[in-house]
């Protein structure tokens, strides 16, 4: 099993308003959080985002993101 995030309440906001601030080099890993697949199943699927652990923790850590409470399937 794999950590899987979800869109915070923050990372929804900024995905319809684009207010808070969110850089926009990160925007497209937020984009593909789901709060379904695990982060190693978005790191296979989006090959051209780099370092999908390390931003998504970053992420996480700006309160973009937070961890779901879905099982990955993988």
């Amino acid at each position: 099993m794999d950590l899987v995030y979800m869109k915070s309440e923050k990372g929804i906001s900024e995905i319809q308003t684009r207010q808070q601030g969110l850089e926009r080099n990160l925007r497209p890993y937020l984009i593909v959080v789901d709060g379904v697949k695990s982060v190693q199943s978005l790191a296979v699927l989006n090959p051209v985002l780099k370092d999908m652990p390390v931003v998504l923790a970053q992420l996480h850590d700006q309160g973009y993101i937070e961890t779901s409470s879905i099982r990955s399937l993988r």
